[in-house]
C-alpha cells in the first residue's frame, strides 16, 4: 500500500477541523434535545438522525478542502461516484415528487419523504467540492511552472 506523507500543517488543520466538527455535532444534538423537550418533535426520527449526521459531515468536508487538509486524491474516480449517487437520489426525489408522494411536512413533522432530496444535495455538494479542489490544485500547479 502506498502511504503518502503529509506535513504538520495539514495534520494540525485536520485535527482542528475535526474538533470543531465534534463540537458542532454536540451543539446540534443539544439543540435537538432542547427543541424536543420544550416544543416536541420537529422531524421524523430517521430524518432527524439524517440531518444530525449530514450537517456536520458537510461542515468537515468544506473546511478540510478549503484549508487544504483533505487527504484524498482529487483526480480519483470517487468524484464520479458522488455525482452518480447525487443523480440517483435526485432522480428518486423527482420521480416521487411527480407521483405526488413527497410531502415536506407531515403531521407537523419534517417528513422522511424528502430524504432523497437531502442525500442528493449532500452528494452533489461533495462532488462540487471535489471539482473545486481539483481546480485549485491545477491553478497551483500552473503557478509553480
Amino acid at each position: 500500500m502506498n502511504q503518502r506523507e503529509y506535513d504538520e500543517y495539514q495534520l494540525q488543520q485536520r485535527q482542528k477541523i475535526a474538533m470543531q466538527t465534534l463540537l458542532l455535532t454536540l451543539v446540534l444534538i443539544l439543540a435537538d434535545g432542547i427543541v424536543r423537550t420544550g416544543w416536541g418533535e420537529w422531524a421524523e426520527p430517521m430524518m432527524e438522525a439524517l440531518l444530525l449526521i449530514v450537517l456536520p459531515a458537510l461542515y468537515f468536508l468544506t473546511l478540510a478542502i478549503c484549508k487544504n487538509a483533505y487527504f484524498g486524491r482529487s483526480g480519483s474516480w470517487l468524484s464520479w461516484v458522488y455525482l452518480a449517487l447525487g443523480a440517483l437520489f435526485g432522480g428518486e426525489f423527482l420521480f416521487s415528487w411527480a407521483a405526488g408522494r413527497v410531502a415536506f411536512v407531515e403531521d407537523g413533522l419534517l417528513s422522511i419523504s424528502i430524504q432523497p432530496l437531502v442525500m442528493g444535495v449532500f452528494f452533489f455538494y461533495i462532488a462540487g467540492l471535489s471539482l473545486i479542489r481539483r481546480g485549485m490544485e491545477r491553478r497551483r500547479e500552473q503557478g509553480e511552472e
